[in-house]
């Protein structure tokens, strides 16, 4: 039984034969057709990460112990502090 000649097979093994380990690995998983599908099977959460709880709590606090202070200088306090706030996130949390 002769095999038909399949260029990208030969351009497979040509490419592979110069290749080291780890990109031969590469070669011979997407070879095998073992490649992973996606399904729907994996719920990913939309939109943009929120914000965490301590640092909506710190914000929470400095506004309450400085009342005197806007927007401004509590996002330029959070700054000092090694937060990267923005003011309209800050007026969404007050």
């Amino acid at each position: 039984m002769s095999r038909s000649f399949d260029p990208f097979r030969f351009l497979l093994i040509a490419v592979a034969g110069w290749m080291n380990q780890e990109q031969r690995q590469i070669v011979d998983y997407l070879r095998e057709g073992n490649r992973p599908a996606y399904d729907g099977s994996v719920r990913r959460a939309s939109g943009r990460p929120g914000m965490p709880a301590e640092l909506a709590a710190l914000v929470v606090r400095m506004a309450s112990e400085n009342r005197k202070l806007g927007l401004a200088e509590d996002t330029s306090a959070l700054s000092n502090l090694g937060h990267s706030v923005a003011r309209g996130t800050i007026a969404k949390i007050l």
